[in-house]
């Protein structure tokens, strides 16, 4: 007959957290490559825009990347328009320098939503807007999640501008023009 003995050994044996997986895709397009916990759930395109969501839900985040073109009017009033105009109240906004990339961090409540507490990051490069938000139903998760760093360094430009310039010349010799070789005509 066997009898089971019970040392204490149970206590002592520390099982390490599971390293989750990040993979990193490249966008429908190939401008970006990005990471989200386990994999985007869902992805949208529509007009100029295209957006990746993923969530955590063990963590009680939600990861977005969102893409779109912007016309140069569309800097004006940026915060206002884009976040603003949601329902965000931007807490902090702070400039950040992502590999070489200049844009901004945000700090932001969404009021009476389910997920109330966000962090954002925008750069813009060539005419368009790179969004990267995470989003927590408590302030504390912002704080303390170490994947809010994973999310941002796995985002990265694939194609760097050349800031080759077009000359289009009028068809009658009447005049010519100069813009940029990778700005968004519409």
């Amino acid at each position: 007959r066997v009898t089971p003995t019970f040392n204490g050994l149970a206590d002592s044996t520390l099982i390490p957290e599971i390293e989750r997986p990040w993979p990193v895709k490249n966008d429908a397009n190939g401008l970006f490559s990005f990471g989200m916990p386990i994999d985007f759930l869902y992805q949208s395109s529509e007009g100029a825009s295209t957006s990746y969501l993923s969530f955590d839900i063990g963590r009680g985040a939600s990861y977005l990347i969102l893409t779109s073109n912007l016309l140069p009017l569309d800097y004006d009033d940026f915060d206002d328009a884009f976040f603003v105009q949601d329902g965000y109240e931007i807490e902090e906004k702070t400039p950040i320098n992502h590999n070489g990339l200049e844009g901004f961090r945000y700090d932001m409540i969404k009021p009476n939503d389910e997920l109330e507490f966000y962090r954002g990051y925008t750069f813009n490069y060539d005419q368009t807007l790179y969004y990267l938000q995470i989003g927590a139903y408590q302030q504390e998760t912002l704080e303390t999640l170490t994947d809010i760093d994973t999310f941002l360094s796995k985002f990265q430009l694939l194609k760097k501008s050349n800031n080759k310039w077009v000359t289009i010349k009028d068809t009658l010799g009447g005049c010519q023009l100069r813009l940029p070789g990778h700005y968004v005509y519409f």
